[in-house]
């Protein structure tokens, strides 16, 4: 199976993954005009296990908008009352299917049936659950193809990993592909296509515009440095270690406030924090909000203190955004923001170095200026869709479907 001008194939720069990788491939891709007539189209099954709306959701619907566009066949199989599928249900084939581990022999059956009746023969598995699925209806039909994409760098667990079921594993980051060779996948079984983030949305925002709009909305002087993150209130985003490093911050007198958009389990928890630390004055919660690249613009520095992160596709749209970074050192993130040249990388879990960090940002313009400047470029040019859409595509082309 070809698909024309796809892509070529480069070796991982050793050491970034701290694992030989020789064997292993990264997926640089050129863009490819709409299949021709004399190019298959692929009909892929897209599994998405997840209720919520969260950065690997929006991957998937990149992906599927991208095939589509290209003349190729997504269909996306979801649980009925999902986020994912209340979005993508009005514009792609679909299946409702029970996600649940309890649900799945009935659910595995259920899908068998939906990719004879489609002639469905590549299945693309975007969580662990849907991992699971995959291996049953490759149980079920050997001749399909079970691609895993890997989205989170926890340590991987289980039998599954070591499957022959699954013909490929596609992480999103060097550092997931790491975690998978340690975990036992063969490093030869493991593409590398990099998560995207659209240009688009951050085109038509005028950052002094959306500057004064937030500071107007918090009731904050121009002065006032502007610290802030748009992402889920979970133990995963660190955000108690932020609090605590603006803790250190306000003891030292400096005009500073931190402002974090979203929603999530720890909402509660991190407002009695904040009364804990007296940071009613100095940090504040917006909840869930729907103008992401407004808000984004709207600040000086992104603060992004994750203790885990697969790759971090916020800190791709606060850099398109034109701000400047400020990552904690795990997972993806340090692939994205180089310390000193396209941001601040600080130990994760460290409130000390945090605080150091955020008061060296806050006291030089020019440095933030710099920085951002530099991460603007380099995320444009090395986190497109395009790469993303035809690094996918390769990965399915290349599969053996006889």
């Amino acid at each position: 199976m070809h698909i024309p001008r796809i892509s070529g194939l480069f070796p991982i720069v050793a050491g970034a993954t701290g694992f030989d990788n020789s064997c292993q491939r990264v997926i640089l891709t050129p863009v490819t005009e709409q299949l021709n007539d004399k190019t298959i189209a692929l009909r892929v099954l897209h599994l998405a296990s997840e209720k919520t709306w969260r950065g690997g959701e929006n991957q998937i619907r990149l992906l599927m908008e991208g095939m589509a566009a290209r003349g190729h066949e997504p269909f996306l199989a979801a649980d009925e009352g999902s986020e994912i599928l209340r979005r993508l249900g009005g514009k792609f084939p679909v299946i409702k299917a029970p996600m649940s581990r309890l649900a799945w022999p009935r659910t595995v059956w259920q899908l068998h049936r939906f990719c004879r009746a489609n002639r469905i023969k590549i299945i693309d598995a975007h969580s662990s659950k849907a991992h699971d699925l995959g291996l049953g209806l490759v149980a079920l039909d050997p001749s399909r193809r079970l691609i895993v994409h890997r989205r989170v760098d926890y340590p991987v667990r289980g039998t599954k990993y070591q499957s022959p079921k699954v013909a490929r594993y596609v992480a999103i980051s060097h550092a997931i592909a790491g975690v998978l060779a340690a975990g036992g996948v063969a490093p030869s079984r493991i593409d590398v296509v990099r998560s995207a983030v659209e240009t688009a949305p951050h085109r038509t925002v005028d950052r002094v515009t959306a500057r004064d709009n937030l500071r107007q909305l918090l009731g904050l002087p121009q002065s006032t440095i502007l610290f802030g993150n748009a992402s889920a209130l979970s133990e995963q985003k660190g955000y108690g270690y932020l609090m605590e490093a603006s803790a250190i911050l306000k003891s030292r007198g400096l005009d500073f406030h931190v402002v974090i958009a979203g929603d999530g389990p720890l909402r509660n928890e991190l407002e009695q924090l904040r009364i804990k630390l007296e940071l009613d004055n100095h940090v504040s919660f917006l909840g869930f909000i729907t103008e992401v690249p407004e808000f984004l613009a709207g600040l000086d520095v992104f603060a992004m203190t994750s203790i885990d992160e697969g790759l971090g596709t916020a800190a791709l749209d606060a850099a398109l955004a034109g701000i400047c970074p400020l990552v904690s050192n795990v997972g993806g993130l340090p692939e994205i923001v180089t310390d000193g040249k396209t941001g601040l990388v600080v130990p994760a879990k460290d409130p000390q170095a945090i605080a150091e960090a955020m008061t060296r940002l806050a006291g030089d313009q020019a440095l933030r200026t710099r920085l951002a400047s530099a991460a603007q470029s380099f995320v444009a040019s090395n986190f497109s869709v395009d790469a993303m859409v035809e690094g996918n595509l390769k990965v399915y082309s290349d599969l053996d479907l006889t």
